[in-house]
């Protein structure tokens, strides 16, 4: 076995280890809605005496016991001083997790800690709740551990958190009550900056600034009203990311700009509720990632305003600076990426660019595409999409992809006169300015129609590496994504139509399988772990691939929805994906590197497994695609997946 055969299969390993988890055993000890006087706000690890009298909490103990450090160790934490009572904190689990380390080649071995999962619950809005000053605690008994801690907050209503549809943002509810002070003005307002914060009265409202990444992250403050009663209450409902549509031309959107959509909720006492005579001002923080321009949306009234499409998973916006077709014979021709203004002057590109000075450089660049000369007018080149891909990297136990680097792919299209339009006759050279995030690599990649490729599947298999060709007379391609060409094993010999979005002499990249029959079906998966059997109201159907596996040792005796493949002979389906949701808050991994967060109960498309057995390659909602441990799944009453044969990002 060579060296780099052997760091392959330790990273494959450690793709599994890292999302791996054991559980902690621990005790809810202390726990009440008044801290001592003494303690300190915040959640730390209490170790020893003089840390349990640094945090301020000695006086919880046990008046004249004693606590053996030595065996057992305190998890103290600490809310601030809160306007409302039904305010609380609680531990929900402690899991011990590896954590990858990183040499010169790469992930090289993994670090443990403990991950403490932390739940905060407040009263639902609207409901009510008691007007007096709290301040939520939680002391937890465990097991004497000297392994770093680190607490993580599960999110909560209404806070965001679960599965998050396409386009929808997380946020985190930092702060809210009923008793806002009158020197607050009505309204809902976008605060980005510590500075902007301290200058605002708003600042009474935000318990504790500094542990805002102000570089990453804005604060949202709403605020109604003054009220007479109590039984009212105001609360961000979901935070959608959507593009503000610019236009590249007559009628002709081209790109857009990025907003975030707050969609909040008024509520009001109901007819006959009983409530407190008392002058209440209902407000509430919440923490979300930063955006240039926020759009608040009153979900309790009609919105006729425009608000712009969802943006997909994946889809970056864009904005069109610049475009037209007199683009001067001294700038070059082709696609081109322009990160600073020295590089712009230097491109011999800066004639495109109206105003350099407004391109934020340390968070932007320029993407500029000049065609050749023509003869006559109506032609164009703009861009259509921008997209955030993984390049994949490595390859264990037959050549499966471990890892992969972002890069943004820029997909474009030219436009040319029709044999019938009536064109001038004039000297052109169409071009476009497009302003997009920086990203340290860019692809440029042509818009293709789909195209219907139709040949004989063919593997070939050397040295534990799989290959599958589509041979058409003596034409024989390369199938790729890897993740598709994998599905299509069972097919070897038989004649298959595939849709393509990309075809060359020597490869096709394939967007879906047209024939055999594509399936979609639920059922219960039944028969034995070498045999297993999709139970349907219309009879059973054989299942068979890479995930009919997991399925049967997973899911037997279990209702599945969902399930992605296509039929072959001998009422056989060949399983190409499926839906499951995780069972605890896990990572999405790629060669020891953490992509993105699922929360308990996400949902997340499977489209393969690794060699090992050990991983499951999947695409969550949004976000990037990788492995998780299939020990992390669960299947059940999961909704119908997206897209048949669909091959995950990357692969």
């Amino acid at each position: 076995m060579t060296r780099s055969t052997l760091v392959s299969v330790s990273l494959l390993l450690l793709a599994g280890t890292v999302a791996s988890a054991q559980d902690v055993a621990f005790q809810q000890w202390r726990q009440g809605s008044m801290a001592p006087q003494r303690a300190v706000e915040g959640r730390a690890a209490i170790r020893s005496a003089q840390d349990l009298r640094d945090r301020g909490l000695e006086q919880l103990m046990p008046v004249g016991g004693s606590f053996d450090f030595s065996k057992e160790m305190l998890l103290g934490l600490v809310m601030p001083r809160q306007s409302s009572g039904g305010i609380s904190i609680s531990v929900e689990s402690i899991k011990r997790q590896i954590l990858p380390v990183s040499g010169p080649g790469g992930a090289l071995g993994g670090q443990a800690q403990l991950v403490v999962t932390v739940r905060v619950a407040r009263p639902a809005l609207g409901a009510p709740a008691t007007a007096v000053i709290t301040r939520p605690f939680v002391m937890v008994k465990t097991a004497a551990s000297t392994l770093p801690v680190r607490f993580v907050t599960a999110t909560s209503t209404p806070g965001g958190g679960g599965l998050l549809p396409p386009g929808q943002m997380p946020f985190h509810v930092v702060r809210d009550g009923v008793q806002a002070p009158s020197s607050v003005a009505t309204g809902n307002t976008v605060i980005r900056s510590a500075a902007d914060l301290a200058a605002s009265p708003l600042r009474a409202l935000v318990p504790n600034p500094s542990s805002i990444r102000w570089n990453a992250e804005m604060l949202a403050i709403l605020v109604m009203d003054q009220q007479s009663t109590g039984g009212y209450g105001i609360g961000v409902q979901r935070v959608s990311r959507r593009i503000t549509p610019t236009s590249g031309g007559p009628g002709v959107p081209s790109g857009g700009s990025l907003h975030f959509e707050i969609e909040f909720e008024l509520t009001r006492p109901a007819p006959g509720q009983a409530v407190t005579m008392a002058l209440t001002r209902p407000f509430q923080v919440v923490r979300l990632s930063r955006s240039p321009r926020v759009v608040f949306t009153n979900v309790t009234q009609p919105h006729t305003g425009p608000v712009g499409p969802l943006l997909p998973p994946g889809q970056l916006p864009f904005h069109v600076v610049r475009d037209g077709v007199q683009a001067s014979m001294g700038v070059p021709t082709g696609e081109f990426v322009v990160r600073s203004a020295a590089e712009l002057t230097s491109s011999g590109l800066s004639s495109l660019v109206p105003n350099p000075g407004s391109i934020r450089w340390s968070q932007e660049m320029l993407a500029i595409l000049v065609r050749e000369p023509q003869s006559t007018g109506g032609y164009g080149i703009a861009v259509d999409k921008v997209f955030q891909r993984i390049t994949p990297t490595g390859g264990g136990p037959g050549g499966g992809p471990l890892g992969g680097a972002r890069h943004l792919e820029i997909q474009f299209s030219t436009t040319n006169p029709g044999p019938n339009d009536l064109v001038t006759k004039a000297l052109t050279r169409p071009f476009q300015v497009v302003r997009l995030s920086a990203s340290p690599r860019v692809v440029f990649e042509r818009t293709a129609q789909g195209t219907e490729v139709t040949g004989v599947v063919q593997v070939e298999r050397s040295f534990g590496i799989t290959r599958v060709f589509l041979v058409s007379g003596q034409q024989r391609r390369y199938l790729t994504p890897r993740s598709f060409a994998l599905s299509l094993e069972a097919l070897a010999g038989q004649t298959v139509r595939i849709d393509a979005h990309r075809t060359l002499s020597w490869l096709v990249s394939a967007r879906e399988l047209l024939s055999p029959r594509p399936f979609r079906g639920a059922g219960e998966i039944g028969g034995t772990a070498g045999a297993p059997v999709l139970v349907q109201s219309t009879g059973n159907l054989r299942i068979e691939g890479r995930l009919a596996q997991t399925l049967s040792e997973h899911a037997r005796g279990v209702r599945v929805e969902g399930v992605r493949g296509f039929r072959f002979g001998n009422e056989r389906l060949l399983v190409t994906s499926f839906q499951a949701k995780t069972k605890h808050p896990t990572w999405v991994t790629r060669r020891g590197r953490r992509l993105n967060r699922l929360q308990a109960g996400e949902t997340v498309t499977v489209t393969s497994r690794s060699r090992s057995g050990r991983s499951l390659v999947v695409t969550p909602a949004q976000g990037a695609s990788g492995y998780v441990t299939n020990w992390r799944l669960t299947l059940g009453q999961t909704v119908g997946a997206a897209g048949a044969l669909k091959a995950a990002g990357g692969q």
